[in-house]
């Protein structure tokens, strides 16, 4: 087992530290983007988030079982994640991530749907994407998702 560390970076500034991340991901690490807004580059990739139509309107999430999102409720989404809900979320995502929870929001006379957890494998690691706000650490659900982000990634 590898000794876990936990990087904040506020934003990629240079090529070295993206290919320093990289290498990280490629040896078993993990390496976590958390909410952005506007579209950003990351190892070659194309991201774009935006903040969802207003009002918003029967929101809804889903979910197929994944590792990230163990202890919650998968398939349709309820009252779980709504103390997490994203105020922006991904909109353009390489088709190679997987989309681990996604937005449909119906909203008159316009549909919306985003996705608010995504990873890509990297190697042995893989690149995390989560437009969740866990700042809250009175939050159980925010504490139980920021667990799961960083907990050893199971094998497959």
């Amino acid at each position: 087992m590898h000794q876990q560390r936990v990087h904040l970076v506020g934003k990629v500034v240079s090529k070295d530290i993206e290919t320093s991340l990289a290498e990280y991901a490629t040896v078993e690490g993990r390496v976590i983007v958390f909410a952005q807004t506007g579209k950003f580059s990351l190892f070659g990739r194309n991201y774009g988030i935006s903040a969802p139509p207003e009002p918003w309107l029967t929101p809804f999430s889903f979910a197929p079982p994944n590792e990230l999102m163990k202890s919650f409720k998968v398939g349709l989404l309820g009252t779980e994640l709504l103390s997490l809900y994203p105020r922006h979320v991904l909109t353009e995502l390489p088709e190679d991530h997987e989309a681990l929870v996604c937005v449909a929001v119906a909203a008159q006379p316009r549909k919306f749907m985003g996705v608010s957890l995504a990873r890509k494998r990297i190697g042995r690691g893989d690149l995390v994407l989560c437009q969740f706000d866990l700042n809250d650490r009175s939050n159980p659900s925010a504490l139980l998702m920021l667990r799961n982000l960083l907990a050893e990634r199971e094998t497959s």
